[in-house]
């Protein structure tokens, strides 16, 4: 009996980790270097708390066994809240414009693909395997991007600085969106270029203020502007002057 009764306390316990997909609380950094030492993909869902399709992805979908034994395998998996701190980080700096959004990223951290929407479970899995034989051709914006930020915030100059103007233009060329844009105009910022620093900061301004709309101006929900955004704001304004 007893024997019987700690499987039955096992089963109960072991089910519902292995019957849907287990999504990390962890900081990006620590998500990406887990990645790299584990040598796992990345799997992150970009959502919003009044986003049907959301809703029902984590209901039909990411509670679906056979999904969650494929991401819990190969994938560490992360939950962005696009209306939060974290989470408005995530949809800035890749550039996510509807929800749900999936980024999926390979061990060293490289976007290699990026998709959304809701879908059915096996409509899920043909894009998880979509993704997997991605090699990130149509996100190398936001990755030049992104490697550019990691020169800048590291406070280098000289030759990296050059480098990271060669990636931002090249990233402009395939996609203006905010954080290119941003990044373009404190990189010239300091470079002391001025007319470009306010050049590039009055492209950005207003897709701030659009940004800002969607947290003021919301009939689904009512959060505050994250500081990510006011501290971007500001900067902008900064070098716009």
């Amino acid at each position: 009996m007893s024997k019987l009764i700690i499987t039955a306390l096992l089963l109960g316990i072991y089910f519902p980790i292995f019957s849907q997909i287990q999504f990390l609380k962890l900081s990006n950094s620590e998500l990406f270097n887990q990645a790299s030492k584990q040598e796992k993909y990345i799997f992150v869902d970009v959502f919003t708390d009044w986003c049907g399709p959301c809703i029902r992805m984590d209901k039909l979908v990411f509670s679906d066994s056979t999904v969650a034994a494929i991401y819990n395998k190969d994938f560490l998996c992360y939950k962005a809240d696009a209306e939060r701190e974290s989470g408005i980080e995530w949809r800035v700096k890749y550039d996510i414009q509807f929800f749900p959004s999936y980024l999926f990223f390979n061990a060293q951290g490289k976007l290699i693909c990026k998709t959304g929407s809701g879908m059915s479970k096996e409509l899920f899995i043909g894009e998880t395997k979509r993704a997997m034989a991605c090699m990130g051709e149509k996100e190398k914006y936001i990755q030049y991007t992104i490697e550019a930020e990691s020169i800048i915030l590291s406070g280098k100059r000289g030759k990296k600085l050059a480098i990271a103007d060669t990636l931002l233009r090249v990233a402009l060329n395939q996609q203006t969106y905010l954080y290119n844009l941003y990044l373009t105009a404190k990189l010239a910022f300091m470079q002391e270029d001025v007319e470009r620093a306010k050049e590039y900061a009055s492209l950005a301004l207003p897709h701030i203020e659009k940004l800002k709309n969607l947290f003021t101006h919301n009939k689904y929900s009512s959060k505050p502007i994250p500081d990510f955004v006011l501290k971007m704001e500001e900067e902008l304004i900064l070098y716009n002057q």
